[in-house]
């Protein structure tokens, strides 16, 4: 016998990111009470909605991690390898105006970017310690 679920209960925090997923219903609480709610089909207590193409379009560039670490080193790298910031732009495929602002914090890179700036990163640094 095959078993169909309806949704998920699960803690608040995690009920966004799980609600991406289509034809399930999902309900974010914050204690036991609440799922007993749940359980017992209390109107109060609603499945969270999320818009996937509406989420993912926001957050695509938003990122929720400090990228001064990765500045600091693709400056440090850049320095190290003697190139100049167009120099650089060009290995990663990206303009230099770009690197620059991406350099002072004024713009995070784009995934693909970021990919590039750590292949610099790693094979400035190997260099650097093998020579």
């Amino acid at each position: 016998m095959k078993e169909k679920f309806k949704g998920f209960i699960l803690p608040k925090e995690n009920a966004r990111e799980a609600a991406i997923v289509a034809d399930l219903e999902v309900f974010g609480i914050e204690n036991l009470n609440e799922a007993i709610k749940v359980l017992a089909g209390d109107p109060q207590i609603q499945p969270v909605k999320v818009n996937a193409r509406e989420e993912f379009a926001h957050n695509q560039n938003n990122y929720d991690v400090d990228f001064s670490d990765v500045r600091e080193q693709l400056y440090h790298a850049r320095l190290i390898s003697g190139k100049t910031q167009e120099q650089v732009a060009k290995l990663i495929g990206c303009d230099a105006s770009n690197l620059r602002c991406i350099e002072l914090d004024q713009r995070n890179p784009l995934t693909h970017t970021l990919r590039k700036i750590q292949e610099f990163i790693n094979a400035v640094f190997r260099d650097f310690q093998i020579g």
